[in-house]
């Protein structure tokens, strides 16, 4: 098969509507499609404000709201505990006042997180970046492997880190011979956060007072974000360390499916090129930009991604630059969500492919209050047109798909819904400003036109710099010309608007053919039976791989193998057959981003060679 091909499925046919020229939508998109070169192209804003590092910027915006009696931050998971914009504001610059008086913090330090969404966790972020030094999160479901590996590649300095989760992990890490090694050979400070004094369920002390043994001999030294933010005072200037717009701001590692996690590097430019549109909005007064989000205005936001990720971090600092009341949530059960969304009235709620799969099969407006919803969003992986359309129909909602990697954040938006206005089903929209797009043939490199598949490239200002200290890496990434290889496969139609199709890496080769699992376990999603699938290679003697597809039904729904089998091969092409059959399961596996848990899989079938003969 081409590597380059139509695409398989119509595209949708809700139409956006193009802006006119006194169009407030013009401030954000205006799309230019170079058929010669085949790049899409956003020319719009055509001048950018003057360079604010991200501390300053989020200085401004957390000033003016310190004025106010406007609540910045509540804990659902803590009896709903509150903090003020003024709190949170004055603490933060307590905290890194604390960092840089007591501590002697240098510029060239990197400050590692490892810990759950809490209100210590926002406080000492925030604490952090107005420092201006670099930081790193670590996820809170790494183990001691993953965290002695994350804090010795990114020389970490300074560990902040949960007591009741996280701490324990530490300490075992510490007591390796070989993990202490790595970790102690940067690091300096131990900072301790989420404590409640009134709290004597847990052994918090007992562990300290272990760390403390372990650590006697060491350099490293112990605090407390308690008693750090009460002994630090005001600061002079933020951020405290002067900021140039190529220093790093943030290391963010990747999952490392496909082999060790990498760092990926966000400087203070290609963060705020992120948030591109607000920088714009602060720079200019222009009337019609009051027209932005109208529809979707809205006092709460539910924060349940976890900080310690790409979109994490991103978004929560677009909440503060929002100015809105950040709810944050740990436990991101569907029903809880919805239950807080009742209660805070939310408008826009952000959800996983899987809380959007049960939003469909289950009436939640029935159960809980939604009235207040006017938009949902959802990103991670494809979610069927069908499902889509139901949640739309259902809740009387807009439905958004959101597309972005931890290399480039925000590049590619559905900028249409921000005005109210109608856009395309199925698409993650166009370029945002300053952001360029093609794609490219998988085989020959060479940039396609409208409605062909191939990989996709992006360029512009949300571009990462690059890999920490893997120059292969990130020349295998970012090529000569600037561009950002995704490793996603899609298609943009005559309008500019992208379709995502699968990941490069999942591609399963049959024979001559290439095959996009995503495809498949979209058409077996139409099934109402279905509540998730996972489609996978199964390696064989001849044919290179046999299709199979793992499935989990919905609760108190049947299904049979031979239906599903059937039903592809009656409805897709001859290379898509489920050859390799199917498979029920209890549970779908999923990453930490609610991601199919693909490598799981793989991992069942890598010692499996088929050999029967097929047609």
């Amino acid at each position: 098969m081409p590597s380059s091909t139509e695409p398989s499925t119509n595209a949708p046919t809700t139409a956006a509507q193009p802006p006119t020229n006194d169009d407030p939508l013009k401030l954000l998109a205006q799309i230019e499609i170079d058929n010669d070169q085949h790049i899409v192209r956003n020319v719009a804003p055509k001048k950018m404000p003057k360079f604010q590092s991200v501390a300053q910027f989020l200085d401004n915006s957390m000033k003016e709201m310190a004025n106010t009696e406007t609540i910045g931050l509540i804990d659902a998971e803590m009896n709903t505990k509150k903090l003020s914009y003024k709190d949170w504001y004055n603490q933060s610059k307590h905290f890194a006042s604390s960092l840089i008086n007591e501590y002697n913090l240098k510029k060239e330090e990197t400050i590692v997180f490892y810990s759950e969404n809490s209100l210590d966790y926002a406080i000492t972020l925030i604490g952090t970046i107005f420092t201006g030094c670099t930081f790193t999160p670590a996820r809170a479901a790494n183990g001691k492997f993953e965290l002695t590996q994350q804090i010795k590649d990114c020389h970490g300095s300074i560990l902040i880190i949960d007591c009741k989760k996280q701490l324990p992990i530490l300490e075992a890490a510490l007591r390796s011979e070989q993990y202490r090694q790595d970790i102690l050979e940067n690091l300096r400070l131990i900072i301790i956060m989420n404590e409640n004094e009134n709290d004597n369920s847990n052994n918090d002390s007992e562990i300290i007072k272990n760390l403390e043994t372990i650590l006697k001999d060491s350099e490293c030294k112990i605090d407390h974000v308690k008693q750090m933010i009460n002994n630090g005072g005001d600061m002079a200037k933020i951020p405290h360390f002067p900021v140039d717009k190529d220093d790093h701001f943030v290391i963010i590692y990747t999952s490392g499916t496909t082999g060790t996690p990498k760092g990926a590097i966000h400087s203070n430019y290609s963060m705020m090129g992120s948030m591109g549109q607000r920088m714009q909005n602060s720079a200019n007064n222009d009337t019609n930009q009051n027209k932005m989000f109208e529809n979707f205005d809205q006092k709460y936001g539910l924060f349940w991604y976890p900080l310690c990720h790409a979109s994490g971090t991103f978004i929560f600092l677009l909440e503060i630059i929002n100015c809105r009341t950040n709810v944050l949530v740990v436990n991101n059960q569907l029903d809880r969500l919805l239950q807080l969304v009742s209660e805070y009235r939310v408008a826009a709620l952000s959800l996983s492919p899987k809380h959007v799969a049960h939003m469909a099969q289950n009436n939640y407006h029935e159960q809980f209050d939604l009235n207040s919803l006017k938009m949902i969003w959802c990103g991670g992986s494809k979610v069927p047109l069908n499902r889509i359309e139901n949640i739309q129909k259902k809740y009387k909602v807009f439905y958004i798909d959101g597309y972005g990697t931890t290399e480039f954040l925000a590049g590619i938006q559905n900028m249409e819904f921000m005005f109210g206005r109608k856009f395309k089903l199925g698409s993650v929209g166009r370029p945002s400003p300053g952001a360029e797009m093609k794609i490219i043939d998988l085989e020959t490199g060479k940039s396609l036109p409208a409605e062909k598949q191939g990989e996709i490239l992006l360029r512009g200002p949300q571009r990462f710099v690059g890999y920490l200290r893997n120059e292969r890496a990130t020349n295998e990434t970012i090529d000569s010309d600037g561009w950002y290889h995704t490793g996603d496969v899609g298609y943009y139609d005559d309008e500019g608007y992208l379709y995502i199709v699968d990941r490069i890496k999942e591609i399963i080769k049959f024979r001559e053919y290439s095959v996009f699992p995503a495809e498949i376990e979209e058409f077996i999603l139409k099934n109402p039976a279905v509540d998730s699938v996972c489609v996978v290679g199964v390696p064989h003697k001849v044919d290179g791989n046999h299709i199979r597809a793992y499935i989990q039904i919905c609760q108190g729904q049947s299904l049979s193998k031979k239906e599903i089998i059937d039903s592809v091969q009656e409805n897709l092409g001859f290379q898509k057959r489920l050859r390799a059959g199917v498979q029920f399961v209890q549970h779908v596996p999923r990453t930490s981003t609610d991601k199919l848990d693909r490598k799981y899989f793989r991992s069942l079938v890598k010692n499996e060679l088929l050999t029967n003969e097929i047609e």
